[in-house]
């Protein structure tokens, strides 16, 4: 049991510490569709099929630019990129979407009152489609 519990920490600290990149104290950023790519507003609100899921959407300054949305559970905590959490980084110029295949979404606050979330996210495709930093959005459907 005790090698499980170890296992699954140096998991959760691979994850969180693996590839080129830092989650530190700036916006989310990174390259989609091989542009540079930096978030400049975003929303979360409850997925349509699932009430236990909020979905997010983050873009730039210019709507036509990329974006990323992603899911994850409303509530605080970890999630690992997968069955439970997604993300997609999208090309609006070209209609293009890829879907990250690693990272993780790392909720750290959601304010219903002041209407907000909190959280750090880190999401790979490939060297062309990667994103990282943290990230406060309006929340529209507490």
């Amino acid at each position: 049991m005790r090698l499980l519990y170890m296992s699954v920490i140096s998991l959760l600290i691979s994850c969180a510490t693996a590839g080129n990149y830092s989650l530190k104290d700036q916006p989310v950023h990174g390259k989609i569709g091989g542009k540079n790519w930096i978030m400049k507003s975003g929303e979360a609100g409850l997925e349509c099929m699932d009430n236990r899921m909020y979905s997010y959407y983050c873009k730039a300054a210019d709507d036509k630019k990329p974006s990323l949305s992603f899911h994850a559970p409303k509530k605080e905590g970890f999630y690992e990129i997968g069955p439970v959490c997604g993300a997609s980084l999208s090309d609006n110029t070209k209609n293009i979407s890829s879907i990250a295949s690693k990272g993780f979404v790392e909720i750290l606050e959601i304010n219903r009152t002041k209407g907000f979330v909190k959280g750090k996210i880190y999401a790979y495709f490939d060297e062309n489609n990667r994103v990282s930093g943290s990230f406060t959005v309006k929340l529209v459907h507490p």
